[in-house]
């Protein structure tokens, strides 16, 4: 109600004449602040829906070299330590087109960042996001995910039977 109060007072702020505000029990510069205050309110409100839909975090960002990457977590296709570099690379799909960037993350705290199903630990050195995955080939014991964006992505041996049973199950 208090907020609700601040706003009518800030849109009447804009319509009543100088000479009429002086007049009023609130300075301008007061109006002003009241107005800036529910503005910032009204922004880390709107920031923190963009960030938590229906509840649930579906967004996440990583660090890279130039900055940070926010990405939707069900545009994530796999994430995997560069063996040249031992960073990140992170693939996922923004706006339908397939996007690639080096991050400055280790890879437990982006599996850490993702901290749900569907996104496995499939080796050391790779993470995927199991609804982007199109194919298993190889045997229960040897295995490689085809990815949607036709990427083959080796699935260590301690996992490869867990992961050929979730999808010969129909996932």
């Amino acid at each position: 109600m208090k907020l609700f109060t601040q706003l009518l007072i800030c849109f009447f702020c804009f319509l009543i004449s100088p000479e009429l505000q002086a007049s009023k029990a609130l300075p301008m510069a007061q109006m002003h602040q009241i107005c800036e205050a529910s503005e910032s309110q009204n922004y880390q409100r709107n920031i923190a829906e963009w960030l938590h839909q229906n509840g649930t975090r579906n967004r996440t960002s990583f660090p890279t070299l130039s900055g940070f990457v926010l990405v939707r977590k069900e545009e994530i296709i796999s994430i995997a330590v560069d063996a040249k570099s031992n960073g990140l690379v992170l693939n996922y799909r923004n706006r339908g087109s397939l996007k690639t960037v080096f991050c400055n993350l280790s890879l437990s705290k982006a599996l850490d960042k993702l901290n749900a199903f569907p996104f496995v630990k499939i080796s050391r050195s790779t993470i995927v996001n199991l609804d982007e995955v199109d194919g298993y080939e190889g045997t229960r014991r040897d295995g490689t995910l085809v990815m949607s964006d036709g990427s083959k992505l080796r699935v260590s041996r301690s996992m490869s039977g867990h992961v050929h049973d979730w999808i010969a199950k129909g996932a």
